[in-house]
This record gives C-alpha cells, structure tokens and sequence, in this order.
C-alpha cells in the first residue's frame, strides 16, 4: 500500500460493510444473495463515547460469517454451507489514490449475505492483520498464531505487530441497514518509554537526541481464539525477543513507542536498555510488572549517571485520553 497511509498509522479501524441496495422489505423469510463490497472508514477504536476516533490504515484483515444454524467446524472452518466463510482475506489498496478495501482470498467466491431478515442473523468475526498458515498446513481457528515484529523502527513494523480483533454475535442484515459498523479492539499492550534527563546528570538533551533504545526480554508469540479473541503466551526460551521501538521524539521529548502481547515482565529482568555513545543503562523493575491488553502505558525514566530510575507511569485504555494512575504498574 502506499506509504502515505502508514503515516497516518492509528492502532485500530472501523469497517463499513455493505451490501448492494434491493428493494426486498426486512422480515424473517425475505431471501436475498448478492455480493457485497467492504468499504472501510477506518476509524480508530476508543473504549469511550466521547474518545476522538482517528483513521486507521491496515494492509490486511480476515473476515469469518458464521450463520448459527448451519454444519461448520469450529477448528477447521470446513462447511457444507457456501454462505459460511472462515477467515477471508482483504486487502488495502490506493492504486486509484482512493483509499478502499477489496476481497482478494478466494476471489471467485465472493462474499455473500445468505438473506435479510432476523431468520437470517450471521455472527461476524474479524480480525486484522491477517494470518497466513504456515507451509503445508491449515490453520485452527480455535488456536490462531500470531508474532509480533522484533524490528518496530517504522510505523510498518509497528502496525505489523498490532493485533485487533472484533466480533458481533446474531447481527440482522436488512434492507434498510446496509451498513454494518466493526470497531476493532487492541488484543495486545503499547509500551511508550519516555527519557529524561535525571537530576545532578551530566547528559544532556543533546545527548538524548541520540540514544538508541531497546525494550528486552518481551515474550513475542501468542495464540488467540476467533471466538473471543483471548491471547494466550506461547511461554519459552526462544519465545523471547528485544524491540527496536518506534522513535518519536521531537524537540525535547523523547519518546520511543513499541507493541508487545499482555505479559508480566519478571522482577530483576533486564527490560529498558538505553544507549547514548559507547555508554549503556539499564533499567530492571524491582517488582514484577504486568501488561494487560488493549491497554497503553506510558513509562517516563531519568537518565542519571549510572542508571535508568522510574519516575512515572501512565496506564490508559488504548484511544482513550491519559489517566495517571498509581495502583495498575508499580513503579520502583
């Protein structure tokens, strides 16, 4: 997609699914099957009313229909039904400089509502980015895999390793609603490391400017069910990865943004390490800290002599604005 978009990277969308106009009234026996295009007005998720919602441009998601009294297979998505569909592809395009979205899994088959009318509600799951199976196998939509990027320099590798999901159980398709809205929910935390100078410190803002972070020992695999979108931690040695964060610092802040599965980072850890020339510091929570999902957290550290020393934390939900808080992350 084209990189202007990603630009304007905001963690989360809103899908505007429509179907073509008939003139079919909505009841329960009204049958209807014609194809319908995803429009998406890509809006970013907010766990408030009143939260400001921003555009949200992704490369890919998945989109499962399940019509509840049809044969499916939970773990497969296999299904005599031609208007079940399990995890189909779409894809972001610009190439009209028109941003959109277009079917492009098993682009014969196009999406279908199977009727209109509350003896048609289907159950709508999605999912973003989307999943590609491994090599030579299928995969369990009881038991997803997701990674996220170790490498988070660039908003590509930041929005990579994002992951959203969203769902909505017996929705009606009706003559009049031709719209269905998707706000996606975050599935994993956001880190933002802030630096300061420390007081009695001899570096600088000038040095700052340059240092060069990494967040350390961050658990990177998970897997999370379609059915409730529950990340679960793939726990071992070589699930184990250092982020290269998002440098956004401007002028006089310093700030360094990453993205990571909801995890406790264990107490005495190395987990914020700071570079400035051949000079490194540490910071190592004395107590454990844990991350919940769909939650952002903000962790403001000095930079003194010898070490990284917590001063500060954040804790909001993800699209909300910040709230300070002293009981969710204990700082020492």
């Amino acid at each position: 997609m084209n990189t202007k978009h990603l630009l304007h990277y905001a963690l989360s969308a809103m899908l505007l699914i429509s179907c073509s106009t008939h003139d079919d009234t909505a009841g329960a026996g009204n049958s209807v099957a014609e194809p319908f295009p995803v429009q998406i007005a890509t809006i970013e998720t907010s766990q408030t009313q009143t939260a400001e919602l921003t555009p949200y441009y992704g490369e890919s998601l998945a989109l499962t229909y399940i019509y509840p009294n049809s044969a499916y297979n939970m773990e497969t998505g296999v299904s005599s039904d031609q208007f079940v569909r399990f995890g189909i592809k779409w894809e972001s395009n610009d190439d009209i400089g028109i941003f959109y979205w277009e079917q492009t899994g098993e682009r014969s088959k196009p999406m279908l509502w199977k009727g209109v009318g509350s003896s048609y509600a289907v159950n709508i799951y999605a999912y973003a980015p989307f999943i590609e199976p491994k090599t030579g196998t299928s995969l369990k939509y009881t038991e997803l895999p997701f990674s996220i990027q170790a490498d988070q320099s660039d908003t590509l590798g930041l929005m990579r390793s994002d992951l959203l999901g969203w769902s909505s159980q017996n929705y009606v398709p009706t003559s009049g609603q031709q719209k269905l809205t998707i706000q996606f929910r975050h599935l994993l935390s956001q880190l933002t490391v802030i630096l300061k100078t420390g007081p009695g410190s001899t570096v600088t803002e000038e040095d700052l400017a340059s240092a060069e972070v990494m967040v350390q020992n961050v658990q990177k695999n998970i897997v999370f069910s379609l059915y409730n979108f529950e990340p679960q931690l793939q726990q071992s040695v070589d699930d184990l990865t250092d982020i290269n964060p998002l440098n956004e610092s401007k002028d006089d802040n310093h700030h360094f943004r990453c993205v990571f599965p909801p995890q406790t980072i264990i107490a005495e850890s190395n987990f914020i390490v700071v570079k400035i020339g051949d000079k490194s510091y540490t910071y190592q929570p004395v107590a454990d800290l844990t991350f919940q999902k769909d939650t952002a957290y903000r962790l403001t550290l000095e930079v003194g002599d010898t070490r990284l020393n917590p001063v500060a934390v954040e804790v909001e939900p993800w699209g909300q604005p910040m709230v300070m808080t002293d009981d969710e992350l204990e700082l020492k």
